[in-house]
This record gives structure tokens, sequence and C-alpha cells, in this order.
């Protein structure tokens, strides 16, 4: 197949895939939810391996319209890790958010000073366990073994094409405060940013905005579903996604 058919079918195929995303979330909205429920921006603000991934697809699955993560990663690549227009325009176009920028300390307050009167998760887990995942996470994604050289990790991080090269390893020091590549995946280091963080959100957002909630705990999904103003015959399971220790 010639790399031309190859895009014309792909373009083909997300026009299928997003006609029938478009169906599926008009028929949820119009059984379970309401305009009001839909006019108030979702931000999922939990650090990323707390249950983001599951939070996009239960928020999918409440028929909100998910900002497209990789869109706002080359977004930040491109205009170098600011919140400028094209950013608020791209908030603008969609009513529920996860991801970086969305978990990330420095980005947070601009976000809550524009949309105060958002709702907010802040999803969280045990921080040892947290820890482990996320280390596990990145170094599996990088293919390095857990006690390579941290220099070497770098390198392997700024190589690395997702993106952008140079992208993953410059958003990764801004999320974690990371200031010398020696410190990378530095145990106290990354537990105190993820409670730093934590509390950030936690002072910032007034209580009837925030969902505060640790989803390892859940049996089902009730509480985020009831929190974003779902009906109460909207019945809604909980299964962990992209789950790694």
């Amino acid at each position: 197949m010639t790399s031309l058919a190859k895009s014309v079918l792909r373009t083909v195929r997300d026009t299928v895939r997003g006609r029938a995303a478009r169906a599926a979330r008009a028929r949820i909205r119009a059984r379970h939810g309401s305009p009001q429920v839909y006019a108030r921006k979702v931000f999922c603000v939990g650090r990323n391996k707390t249950g983001t991934t599951t939070m996009e697809r239960l928020l999918r699955e409440c028929g909100f319209d998910m900002g497209p993560q990789r869109e706002a990663e080359r977004l930040l690549a491109r205009h170098g890790w600011t919140l400028g227009p094209e950013f608020w325009a791209f908030v603008d176009a969609h009513e529920a958010f996860q991801d970086v920028p969305f978990s990330s300390s420095w980005a947070f307050p601009a976000i809550f000073a524009r949309h105060p009167d958002a709702l907010y998760i802040l999803t969280r887990r045990d921080p040892e366990e947290w820890f482990a995942s996320i280390a596990n996470h990145h170094l599996g994604l990088l293919g390095l073994p857990p006690d390579t050289d941290r220099f070497v990790v770098a390198e392997r991080m700024k190589a690395h094409a997702y993106i952008a090269p140079g992208y993953l390893y410059e958003t990764h020091i801004r999320q974690f405060g990371v200031t010398r590549d020696e410190d990378l995946y530095d145990r106290d280091l990354y537990i105190s940013n993820y409670e730093r963080h934590n509390a950030l959100v936690q002072e910032t957002v007034p209580a009837a905005n925030l969902l505060d909630i640790d989803i390892t705990a859940q049996a089902d999904a009730g509480a985020i579903a009831r929190f974003v103003g779902m009906d109460d015959r909207f019945d809604l399971p909980m299964a962990w996604e992209n789950r790694r220790r």
C-alpha cells in the first residue's frame, strides 16, 4: 500500500470513528445529562499514574467531549511551555481534560484563574505506589532497566521522539521539579513534588468544586458520575485503565 493510500485510509478511519464517538456522546447526553452539566469545564488535575487514563474513559462515558491530550502537548512544545491564545482556544473548544499540562503544578494556577467555576477532579493514590508506578512506566517506555545510570536516562529522554525530540525530557523536568539529571527518579524528590501538587490543588479549589478521590479504593464510579452532574439512573462501572506497577 502506498503512503498516499495509507494516509487516505487513516483519514477515513478517523472520520468514521469521530462520527461514531459523536453519536454515542449525543445519546448519553440526551438520556442522562443536561445542558447545564456540559456547560461547565471539568479538569482532571491529578498526577499521571493516579488513574488519569481511567478518568478520560469515564468522562467520555459520561458524554463529555475530551480535549485530545497529544494536541495539548503539541501546543506546549510549539509555544515553549507557555499557555497562550492557541492553548486557551483549545480549552474553549472542548469540555473536559486530563494529563499534561492539566496535571502540572506550573500550569494549574493559570488554569484555575481562567476557570474558577469549573469542576476539578484530583485523583490520588498511595505516594509509594505512585512513585513505583510512574518510574516503572517511564523507564519501560524508554526501554531501560530500573538501575540505568541517570545520565543515560536523561540522554534517552532527550532523544525520544514523542511529540518532538527533547519534548519528553523538558516536560518531565518541569513536571517534577528536576534541576539535575542525577536526580531523575529520585524517590524523595518525586514524592515531595507529588504531595506539594496535591496540596496546591486542595488549598486552591473550593470544596464544592473539587472531587478528591483515590480511584483505587472505589468499587464503582458513582461518586464521579454524581460529581459531574449525571442523573441517578446513570450507572458507570469502574475499570482501571493503563494500570502498571
